[in-house]
């Protein structure tokens, strides 16, 4: 079963505020892509290691 919680008219509403979507100032193409960038990550399982771990892969 598969929940889509980001298909939610609250969720959209919710994700445009946090990056003021339709607010008059700042880069209304950032804006849009912040928007997308939220949601995708949002939307892909996330992984079970830890930050630590993480931060050893990388040297």
């Amino acid at each position: 079963m598969s929940i889509k919680v980001f298909d939610t008219q609250e969720v959209q509403d919710l994700l445009k505020a946090a990056v003021n979507l339709n607010g008059k100032d700042g880069n209304p193409r950032l804006k849009q892509g912040l928007c997308q960038l939220i949601e995708t990550e949002a939307e892909r399982p996330q992984e079970k290691t830890s930050l630590r771990k993480r931060k050893t892969d990388f040297g």
